[in-house]
């Protein structure tokens, strides 16, 4: 059996129990030189790294020459005293520190009324304290773990997002549930902002971009339009919606505070569910 890039990329995103870094031939995985690719070839065969060697702790099976470092595992404690590491990780980017070697890694916590280890609630930094999802980050320099803690608390199910232009993650709830049902006290179904360098983000939803079952975001740095899938599960299922911001000032996060916009871009969708005409049609919100 060899290893191909999907197959290690697949996974490494089953690993929800911890966050999980590669090092060694990382860089030939991804499209190396010439002379690293043959190199590899002639470790292991003319197709992909050779046969996954047995992992004796039994947590990750990697080609020869390849080795992973655990960051952190769930139910361990966060390093900023706060409670467990949550549970389910998803969605998570990776975004440059102050410092040359400084990295910050914000991950997601999908997590439903159900899960075993919540993030935990945290003062100022809750949206619903009800809500068992979130964020949390690790700070990294000189890839050695310096700071974990929540970043973000009291949101559901928080599957996928994407980062800004200004250097924060865009987190999505992938629940449209409403106050009252599974016990929450607010209604979901929006994207938060997280910014990891302040340390404390404000946990107050962009409801101008939309309530609905959010999978994944993406911010034009030049326009400031934000793109937003959705990942139903009920007919019409998922569709590709677009935020026009009203203050498109790029490289700021006044473009998606400042309210907009809202445009269905899915033209096989018979009704558009905002505004009841054929789309793609468009709504303007504010907040």
């Amino acid at each position: 059996m060899t290893v191909t890039r999907r197959q290690v990329l697949a996974t490494s995103g089953a690993l929800g129990a911890a966050g999980i870094t590669f090092t060694g031939a990382v860089e030939e995985l991804f499209g190396g030189s010439e002379p690293a690719a043959r190199a590899a070839a002639a470790v292991g065969g003319t197709d992909g790294y050779g046969p996954l060697v047995p992992d004796p702790k039994g947590i990750l099976d990697l080609p020869r020459g390849f080795r992973y470092t655990i960051l952190s595992r769930e139910g361990r404690p966060l390093r900023s005293g706060q409670g467990k590491v949550p549970g389910n990780h998803d969605g998570m980017t990776a975004l440059p520190g102050r410092g040359r070697d400084e990295l910050w890694l914000v991950r997601n916590h999908e997590n439903r009324p159900t899960a075993r280890n919540p993030v935990p609630a945290v003062k100022g930094i809750t949206y619903d304290p009800a809500a068992k999802g979130g964020c949390t980050t690790i700070g990294l320099s000189g890839g050695k773990v310096r700071t974990e803690r929540v970043a973000i608390a009291g949101t559901a199910v928080n599957c996928a997002g994407g980062p800004t232009p200004w250097g924060t993650w865009l987190t999505c709830e992938e629940d449209e549930s409403k106050a009252g049902t599974n016990g929450y006290s607010k209604d979901h179904g929006f994207i938060f902002e997280v910014d990891p360098y302040r340390g404390r983000t404000d946990a107050k939803p962009f409801t101008a971009m939309g309530r609905f079952q959010h999978e994944a975001v993406a911010v034009d740095p030049h326009s400031g339009i934000v793109y937003e899938t959705e990942d139903a599960f009920a007919h019409p299922f998922g569709l590709f919606y677009r935020f026009l911001p009203r203050r498109p000032r790029a490289g700021s996060a006044a473009c998606t505070r400042a309210g907009g916009w809202r445009r269905c871009g899915c033209r096989a969708c018979p009704t558009c569910r905002w505004c009841g005409r054929p789309g793609p049609a468009s709504t303007r919100s504010s907040g």
